[in-house]
């Protein structure tokens, strides 16, 4: 027997005709155990993962029901430029076992250029939603993260200035993206969270009551309402937003009426695909000679 086996002897205790059934006892050599945990967690650390990475069918079941579609629009888009970085340099796509090595480079790429870890985060996320196998595995590139974030910590995503706001809204309008313009407006006017636009319905619109107070006066936008049972990323409900910025209470509260006109309550207000919205955003500030990176860092990261 080596020194790190646990030793266990049963005996089998004889029976009298008065005694109860026998009982089995367990023998167990002391500091054994301690032996044992310790030569499991150093092959632990010296394990090396090897696995390969191949694309999960995610079908029309729970599985691709876990997210929601803006959700998995995101994952896209991070998915898309892990993978322009990878083929930028040659390298092997998908990536196989090395893709923990891979994912760390292009997180110091990344934090070279100026990104908030947010984008790391993200990208992160979307590598162990596509390939589940390397979940768990991802050790570099999650002491990347830690690193980045001690050196960027995370910010709070800042509007963009009014007259970009103002001037991508008209862009869009140019091109007969109406409901496009007008989400952008409205996520302006009153800084909605990422994702909250999108998942407006018409329901969520609440009209002027005439005759009434003067609160009342001015058209509420209801994010999260409780009947969805979907709270905010604070976990609160029925946050009522009062369209009342002097440049747009007078004309913004209409467009939004006539947008939902015809529509049912629980129909989405902005019938808007967010990856065309995210193009259409991103070439909106180009049109305005704005850099990628200053538009899109602005831009709904749900979208």
């Amino acid at each position: 027997m080596s020194s790190g086996e646990v030793y266990q002897e049963t005996r089998t205790l004889k029976r009298q005709p008065s005694e109860p059934p026998p009982r089995k006892e367990k023998i167990h050599i002391n500091g054994a155990r301690k032996v044992v945990k310790k030569r499991v967690r150093t092959q632990r650390r010296n394990v090396v993962a090897s696995f390969s990475v191949e694309d999960v069918p995610l079908g029309r079941g729970p599985n691709r029901k876990s997210i929601s579609n803006e959700q998995e629009n995101q994952y896209h888009h991070y998915l898309e430029k892990f993978e322009d970085f990878c083929k930028a340099n040659g390298l092997r796509w998908p990536p196989t076992n090395k893709t923990d090595l891979i994912l760390a480079d292009y997180f110091d790429i990344l934090f070279q250029e100026g990104h908030g870890v947010s984008v790391g985060e993200k990208s992160l996320a979307a590598v162990e939603y596509k390939w589940h196998q390397v979940k768990g595995t991802l050790l570099r590139s999650r002491r990347a993260l830690r690193g980045w974030r001690k050196e960027v910590p995370p910010k709070s995503r800042l509007p963009l200035p009014r007259l970009v706001a103002f001037g991508m809204a008209m862009r869009m309008l140019s091109l007969q993206l109406r409901a496009m313009a007008l989400l952008l407006l409205l996520s302006f006017d009153v800084y909605l969270r990422p994702g909250e636009g999108l998942t407006l319905k018409a329901k969520n619109l609440v009209s002027p009551v005439r005759g009434s107070g003067r609160q009342f006066q001015r058209y509420v936008i209801v994010v999260r309402d409780e009947d969805d049972n979907l709270p905010d990323k604070t976990g609160v409900y029925n946050n009522s937003l009062p369209l009342d910025y002097p440049r747009t209470s007078k004309w913004l509260g209409q467009a939004l009426e006539k947008l939902k006109k015809g529509k049912k309550e629980n129909d989405l207000l902005f019938n808007v695909n967010a990856e065309k919205y995210r193009k259409a955003f991103e070439a909106a500030g180009g049109w305005l000679g704005l850099p990628t990176s200053f538009v899109m860092a602005a831009l709904p990261t749900t979208c």
